[in-house]
């Protein structure tokens, strides 16, 4: 019986061990994989992206109610103002879509 105690605390012992050596290696692999992580996104700020010209085309119907929320999430877009047009289709609206497309247009 007391052998049989005395090897179980010997393998507790081992499992707490193996425990504690596996945590650190955890933590030491995370802390380089966050030090490697953070080079490369320098790596890739200081990349100069070319981006090609783009149209959003937006076909507009009495849209008086949401034309707002569009024209201002895309403006809110990330993408280099030079390179992207945003051209609203106001296809004989009967409501007031004209005059707010015109408030954004001229901002």
């Amino acid at each position: 019986m007391i052998l049989l105690l005395e090897a179980l605390f010997v393998l507790s012992v081992i499992v707490i061990w193996f425990m504690i050596i596996y945590q650190f290696v955890l933590t030491v692999y995370g802390y380089l994989n966050f030090i490697h992580s953070l080079r490369e996104k320098k790596a890739i700020e200081s990349m100069t992206i070319n981006y090609p010209s783009c149209t959003v085309m937006i076909p507009a119907h009495n849209e008086e109610k949401v034309i707002g929320f569009t024209l201002e999430a895309m403006q809110k877009l990330n993408y280099p103002a030079d390179k992207l047009t945003i051209m609203v289709i106001n296809d004989g609206s009967s409501d007031a879509t004209k005059d707010i497309v015109l408030q954004y247009a001229a901002r």
